[in-house]
């Protein structure tokens, strides 16, 4: 619960205080539950930020067909996938 307190309102400032060209999120969504990670994601992430250049880290691959460009990273190896089915398949272990 603590990520969404923290998260939320950074974002809702909105640009009279936080207005930044680049949003590197590194997987806000995975300390919280999937009903409210959902509600960031459409709220905040492809919402209020929506313009803006956002780089999100995760491993929820339910927000993969949101993303303009999906870079896989494997055994520290960057690969990029082209389409969504392409990076489903990185889903599986290393």
């Amino acid at each position: 619960m603590r990520a969404v307190l923290f998260f939320v309102p950074l974002v809702a400032l909105g640009p009279s205080y936080f207005d930044a060209d680049i949003y590197l999120l590194d997987d806000p969504l995975s300390a919280v539950d999937a009903h409210v990670g959902n509600a960031i994601f459409k709220q905040c992430i492809t919402g209020l930020l929506r313009g803006k250049t956002r780089i999100l880290v995760t491993h929820g691959v339910q927000y993969l067909a949101a993303a303009d460009r999906i870079i896989v990273m494997q055994q520290y190896v960057c690969r990029r996938a082209p389409r969504v089915q392409s990076a489903l398949a990185y889903s599986a272990p290393c």
